[in-house]
């Protein structure tokens, strides 16, 4: 997995085996406005939806947070993350604020990776943080990782995920 984010612009490549997938932040195209009859059309379709088997949004959300927070027992320590970089330079034209800035950024991100530590198998990440002084604003930011796990363990953890969702529905 690879995340770079430089002159305001995204670009995440992922790599399965011999499978690469890249994603860049590029502008979404513009949809065609909905007519006002198009939309009461779809208002009163939604209304006739039978509201005994439909359950809310927000019960939904509930029900999808409690099937992962019981798959997530069954995940943990199962993925390893072997390799995490994370590149990144940032400059301001007041140094003071740079250099509290990279300071907070640190702390920040090794906070994080303390937290993923809790759930996840992390080896030593390298994590580098360069300030650019008495510049125009900087920033750039590289991340570059490898995730391990076994195919057996996705496909057992979407199962009970499946599962646990159900019964979360019900």
């Amino acid at each position: 997995m690879r995340v770079q984010y430089k002159e305001k612009k995204t670009d995440i490549s992922l790599r399965f085996g011999i499978v690469k997938i890249n994603l860049s932040g590029k502008k979404k195209k513009k949809t065609k406005k909905k007519s006002n009859a198009e939309k009461k059309e779809k208002k009163s379709e939604n209304k006739t939806i039978d509201k005994e088997n439909d359950i809310g949004g927000f019960q939904k959300f509930l029900a999808l947070l409690q099937a992962f927070y019981d798959t997530s027992v069954s995940i943990r320590k199962t993925i390893e993350v072997e390799k995490l970089e994370i590149d990144a330079l940032y400059g301001n034209a007041d140094a003071a604020f740079t250099g509290m800035a990279v300071g907070f950024a640190y702390a920040e991100i090794y906070k994080l990776i303390g937290f993923l530590a809790t759930i996840f198998t992390v080896r030593q990440p390298a994590v580098t943080i360069k300030p650019v002084f008495g510049e125009e604003s900087v920033f750039e930011c590289e991340a570059d990782g490898i995730i391990k796990t076994k195919a057996a363990h996705i496909i057992s953890t979407a199962i009970k995920f499946y599962f646990n969702y159900k019964k979360a529905i019900k």
